[in-house]
């Protein structure tokens, strides 16, 4: 409990001045503790980053990654680099650029297994606080083939980690094509499989990586609901129990709901969709989702029956779906409200 005012301390009282000269010292167990006392001094929301920046300690720490091979030099640099990517925001991005190249370098299938989830974790900090305007020039064009082979990895945080990067590079416009991603070999394959993993974290992590990819890509949904064992996956884990992957699940089945074509909306249908969604509805999660969704999907029942009459009509019935969106036009919630007036009006007044 004392973490706070230490750190404020330290920062105030020209602390950083000490530690850069301790970085740059002769003995190597007092660089290695300089490193992690500041990589701990940087998890701490109050701490500055234009303190550290202003003295240029960040330029010595990757000066000496680049030049000491010794391994406890790097696991405490790359601890002390990977926390400071919490503050993306105020790093200049000559700087980022400079993180994220020696990260990249330092990502190695047999890597130490410390180091590779210090870099991870960093690229990971990085990534979730960057957003579409960001330049792309920040990251190793290869850097996604680094991690599409880490998908491998036997250690599940680790494949976590990677599934977390490579989403949020989706979500940021990292590629300008998604085409490069969808057709790196086994990248699609994988990320199914371990959408299916025994691991929470990793099946939580695969699903939501799923929804950028359908979300995000014109092709993406093609890539997806090719395999009917998929489309069940997606559509009974909206259902699953644990909340996360629920959620997760939920979020890659309505993305596919905007982007699906009138065959691809059969499949999911067919696999248990207005079930499914029945089961959100009834749940109160997710309510202005789950009703563009199913507008989504009634529309495309629209199109697909002949004389005007809903081709997903029997389904809808066998859901009950009709007697809960005549309930939810009396939620107070007026977004809500209106969204299922609009679909009782277009759907089940015809």
């Amino acid at each position: 409990h004392d973490a706070l005012p230490i750190s404020m301390r330290i920062v105030e009282r020209n602390g950083i001045k000490i530690f850069e000269k301790l970085i740059n010292h002769s003995h190597k167990d007092i660089v290695q503790n300089a490193m992690l006392v500041l990589g701990n001094l940087f998890s701490l929301p109050t701490t500055q980053i234009h303190k550290i920046q202003d003295y240029g300690i960040l330029g010595n720490v990757l000066e000496m990654l680049r030049l000491v091979p010794e391994e406890r030099i790097q696991k405490a640099g790359i601890y002390l680099l990977s926390r400071v990517c919490q503050h993306q925001s105020s790093l200049n991005s000559n700087l980022v650029k400079d993180i994220t190249t020696l990260m990249t370098s330092l990502i190695d299938f047999e890597k130490d297994p410390d180091i590779l989830r210090s870099c991870l974790y960093g690229l990971k900090e990085l990534t979730e606080r960057m957003s579409k305007d960001s330049p792309n020039m920040l990251f190793d064009p290869n850097l996604h083939m680094v991690l599409i082979k880490l998908l491998h990895h036997k250690d599940p945080g680790i494949v976590s980690l990677t599934i977390r990067i490579l989403g949020n590079l989706v979500s940021i416009g990292y590629f300008e094509d998604l085409s490069s991603l969808l057709a790196a070999e086994g990248f699609i394959s994988r990320v199914l499989e371990l959408a299916n993993s025994p691991d929470k974290s990793v099946k939580r992590d695969a699903l939501w990586l799923i929804s950028n990819v359908v979300v995000e890509a014109e092709n993406g949904i093609d890539a997806i609901t090719s395999s009917d064992k998929t489309v069940k996956l997606i559509v009974s884990d909206s259902e699953n129990p644990d909340p996360e992957i629920r959620k997760a699940a939920f979020l890659a089945l309505i993305g596919t709901t905007s982007q699906a074509n009138t065959f691809q909306m059969e499949k999911l249908v067919e696999a248990g969709f207005f079930r499914s969604i029945m089961s959100t509805l009834e749940r109160g999660e997710f309510l202005p989702d789950a009703l563009e969704g199913i507008k989504n999907v009634l529309y495309a029942g629209q199109m697909k029956g002949p004389n005007n009459t809903n081709a997903f009509l029997n389904y809808v019935k066998e859901a009950n779906l009709e007697k809960r969106i005549k309930d939810l036009i009396k939620h107070p919630d007026q977004n809500i409200s209106e969204l299922a007036a609009e679909i009782d009006h277009s759907y089940f007044k015809v």
